[in-house]
């Protein structure tokens, strides 16, 4: 416990005050209901007991006690956004008991990937839409975004193919405007270590038998080949910033796309590419050397600046390859270069995103208000809006460069 036990931070501590459930996992909640056995897809609430943070409270309103952490204008931290706080109505002191607070687990959404428990293979979607689960190595073609429905019911969609669905016969199909239940799914924790997903107009389950993927009656726990309905749920790890919001004027013109994705206030004035462009070259050339350049002079400025970073050389596609720690987050760099016949010599920009803690992606174009890319959005989709410049589409069209930031 910290000296303030009621700003105590959602990612070590739930309770805050007393009966403490201690959560290691970065998907805390799924763990707790994994570890009590609660469902994933019912009855999916916690109760935290906030009884003596409620006492606190009112001790202090009543003039009972001058403690600083029961003064309730520190708050009650439940979120990993320490902004978010939550005030309790007026109680008094000696006429509160059993008081909790109920969070709703059954909510849980993201990327993830599922691992077939008899088999130790991954569910896929390949590049022509066609479900396999015949390797084992984790990929893009492995993430699926889990989108709570509601009811505990939810949509499973191929991360690379978001516009489409998990279906009741077990194959992905375009995803409708009105979509029915047979797009639906409940995952529920059966087995300690696996999933049975089921879908809810059919009630029956995915299985992988070793050979093919079908749909089944689901099986018995105790049955010799219930593995094969089972699916451990991965939680890709994307690092941990959240998306930062800015809609004040005065931070929107002060802001630029590298003090956005730096979770900065300001616009860094020493970060400067320079590159000789008085050279007669080819677009190519230029580009190519621009964006060498603006890399560098990046990797220049991190140090500088005394960040810890790493660069991801081998990033791809959203960076499911490499975890990221919680203390980490990614930042992408690319550059375009104007039309030299427009100008007398080529001009060189620059541009930034930077991937939040559900894997998406955000980005602030010049004084216009920060973006978040939905789902199946990355720094590699093409058309996207995010490497436009005013009117000129795609215009940031170089190498992609990635850095992993690690926070202090």
């Amino acid at each position: 416990m910290t000296a303030n036990p009621m700003s105590e931070e959602i990612t070590s501590d739930w309770s805050c005050y007393s009966n403490s459930a201690i959560f290691t996992e970065t998907n805390t909640l799924l763990e707790h209901a994994k570890t009590t056995g609660a469902d994933f897809s019912a009855n999916g609430f916690f109760n935290i007991d906030i009884t003596d943070i409620a006492k606190g409270w009112a001790r202090y309103h009543e003039g009972m006690s001058n403690t600083n952490y029961e003064n309730p204008e520190n708050g009650f931290i439940l979120s990993t956004n320490s902004a978010t706080t939550i005030q309790l109505a007026s109680v008094e002191a000696s006429g509160t008991s059993n008081v909790y607070y109920e969070v709703d687990y059954a909510s849980i959404h993201g990327i993830y990937y599922f691992r077939n428990v008899a088999s130790s293979n991954i569910l896929k979607v390949n590049d022509s839409r066609t479900m396999f689960c015949t390797e084992s190595a984790r990929s893009y073609q492995g993430s699926w975004i889990v989108q709570y429905n509601g009811d505990g019911e939810y949509l499973i969609r191929p991360m690379y193919h978001s516009g489409y669905a998990l279906y009741q016969d077990g194959t992905i199909k375009l995803l409708p405007e009105d979509y029915s239940n047979t797009y639906l799914w409940t995952i529920k924790y059966e087995i300690t270590n696996g999933v049975v997903l089921k879908n809810a107009k059919t009630g029956k389950a995915l299985c992988y038998d070793g050979t093919s993927l079908s749909m089944v009656t689901a099986r018995s726990t105790t049955a010799s080949n219930y593995t094969q309905t089972a699916w451990g749920l991965f939680h890709y790890s994307f690092g941990s910033q959240e998306f930062r919001e800015i809609t004040h004027h005065t931070q929107l013109d002060a802001i630029n796309c590298q003090g956005y994705a730096m979770q900065r206030d300001d616009w860094p004035n020493d970060y400067n590419p320079i590159f000789d462009f008085s050279v007669f070259m080819d677009h190519l050339v230029a580009l190519n050397g621009y964006a060498d350049a603006a890399h560098m002079e990046f990797m220049s400025w991190l140090h500088n600046n005394n960040y810890v970073y790493s660069f991801e050389e081998d990033f791809t596609l959203n960076g499911e390859a490499i975890p990221l720690n919680a203390n980490q987050y990614r930042v992408v760099l690319r550059t375009g270069v104007t039309n030299a016949i427009v100008t007398a010599n080529y001009s060189g920009e620059y541009h930034f995103w930077y991937q939040t803690s559900d894997g998406r992606w955000a980005h602030k174009n010049g004084v216009n208000e920060p973006l978040l890319f939905p789902y199946g959005i990355t720094p590699f989709s093409e058309n996207s809006s995010g490497w436009d410049l005013g009117s000129n589409i795609d215009f940031y069209n170089s190498t992609i460069y990635c850095y992993i930031i690690t926070l202090s």
